[in-house]
């Protein structure tokens, strides 16, 4: 790729003065391809090794769009939008990843057994241990979207969401009962039990 160019202003001109032109449809013609070539062309900056260096030393820093959260009273777990969930058994100070292909965890809960349950838009309920690791996936065909998750002290799982459907496993995701409220409402939360 090219260099970015230089573009240069003559700041004598103002926005009204090229408004004012009797060009001014070829001008911004002019423009917008001009532009759409430097968007289509790309452009870099000249590298300079000696700056990758200088930060060669750094921490590298990255974000999560957390999009839920759990908690068993030891280890914290964020579902994250980018195929993963964050840990923390330090109360936030440091974090691990936890790679969940394909994941896009937007409901999460911590069990009374301390592990963890969570619901992502791809139609799987994934579930953790207590350390917030060894993550698996179930398949949830309903409800259709789900919105949200949590288990109970019988370790059954419930999921919620549109179409008054609730969706209740006994068995850790490996079959569902869904009960059809037959009504047009959603729920965003989950039986308490």
């Amino acid at each position: 790729m090219a260099p970015c160019p230089q573009l240069c202003v003559d700041e004598n001109v103002a926005i009204s003065d090229i408004a004012a032109s009797r060009h001014n449809g070829v001008t911004m013609k002019f423009i917008m391809l001009c532009l759409t070539g430097l968007l289509l062309t790309g452009c870099r900056g000249v590298t300079d090794p000696s700056q990758v260096a200088m930060g060669g030393g750094e921490a590298l820093k990255r974000y999560d769009v957390i999009q839920a959260l759990g908690w068993n009273g030891e280890v914290m777990v964020g579902g994250s939008q980018a195929g993963a969930v964050v840990v923390s058994a330090d109360g936030g100070k440091s974090w691990r990843r936890e790679n969940l292909v394909g994941a896009s965890v937007m409901g999460l809960a911590a069990c009374p057994d301390g592990g963890f349950v969570g619901i992502d838009f791809n139609h799987k309920v994934w579930s953790g241990d207590r350390q917030g690791q060894a993550w698996r996936s179930a398949e949830l065909d309903k409800p259709r979207v789900p919105l949200a998750v949590t288990c109970d002290g019988r370790g059954r799982w419930w999921v919620v969401g549109s179409g008054a459907r609730i969706a209740v496993s006994v068995d850790r995701g490996v079959s569902w009962t869904v009960t059809d409220l037959q009504e047009d409402v959603q729920f965003t939360t989950g039986p308490v039990c």
